[in-house]
């Protein structure tokens, strides 16, 4: 298919393995946020949903998670016209919006689970509302992969550092219980941290040392897990894109697609070239104020 894009490309790492799984992370600027932030107008949701659907379909996705869904009936419906079905799990608290994950309707959805992060690793229940989905999936009616979709608390400007961290540690803590088997992992969101952050650590290295829990309630831990994971675009340049959110005035790296190297393997990106060369979002061309990010894992 034609790309949407004059300034990006697919970039073949590897000689294509079979089978092959092909994921799609996008944050697509909830309707709420973009009319608050964005003249509204230009950029209404009637004319942002097919912008953002023929962009997710140019990758040729078998699995598509997204980010910031507040009108997931008409994701939902513009998604099944394209062949997909999916599950949805809005924020809690007072939130419009929330996280899906969407698979071609030949992939077999197993069983899934929406958890609330919060509750644990000195966070309150009911104090945060972002969630995350955890679902096992079959491609090709044998190989089995775990997919996972979240958006982490955001802020600029760090503050939130060690909210993010909990978060990350509940979702790898319920991974852990999700998959006694473990199956492939894909965990891909909007982690609102920059590569530089104790949170890339953690989730590439291990293990990281640092503050977590609510900003009035901090506590210093060694935090670690169990999983052999890596960045998919880290894996393609050593290192990450120079920016995956890109608004007047301001850019940064937030998106990721992680993987268990141990099974899957990076073939084909969806490039994205140095920030200069990313053009400012959401725009007539662009839907969100995210880059769409795409692998296809063999």
């Amino acid at each position: 298919t034609m790309l949407p894009w004059k300034w990006r490309s697919l970039v073949t790492l590897q000689k294509p393995l079979v089978p092959s799984v092909r994921v799609v992370q996008y944050n697509i600027l909830a309707d709420y946020y973009c009319s608050m932030s964005f003249s509204e107008g230009a950029y209404s949701w009637k004319t942002r949903l097919p912008q953002i659907v023929s962009k997710v379909m140019s990758c040729e996705p078998d699995v598509v998670c997204l980010q910031e869904v507040d009108h997931w009936d008409d994701v939902r419906d513009a998604f099944k016209e394209c062949g997909f079905v999916g599950v949805y799990a809005k924020k809690s608290l007072n939130k419009p919006d929330g996280v899906a994950i969407l698979m071609k309707e030949n992939i077999e959805l197993l069983r899934h689970e929406k958890i609330c992060l919060d509750g644990d690793y000195e966070l309150q229940k009911g104090s945060r509302d972002q969630v995350a989905i955890l679902a096992e999936l079959r491609i090709d009616g044998k190989t089995n992969v775990i997919v996972v979709v979240t958006h982490l608390k955001s802020d600029h400007g760090g503050s939130y550092d060690s909210v993010r961290l909990s978060q990350t540690m509940i979702i790898l803590d319920k991974l852990k219980e999700f998959n006694p088997e473990s199956p492939p992992i894909i965990l891909s969101g909007d982690f609102n941290t920059s590569p530089s952050s104790d949170l890339h650590k953690l989730l590439q290295r291990k293990t990281v040392s640092t503050a977590i829990g609510d900003i009035n309630h901090k506590k210093h831990r060694k935090l670690q897990h169990s999983f052999w994971l890596d960045s998919a675009y880290f894996q393609h340049e050593q290192k990450e894109p120079e920016c995956t959110f890109k608004v007047a005035g301001y850019e940064e790296t937030l998106d990721y697609l992680w993987y268990t190297p141990s099974h899957l393997v990076p073939q084909v990106l969806l490039s994205i070239p140095e920030a200069s060369s990313v053009p400012i979002h959401p725009s007539l061309e662009e839907p969100s104020d995210h880059l769409l990010l795409f692998c296809e894992f063999g």
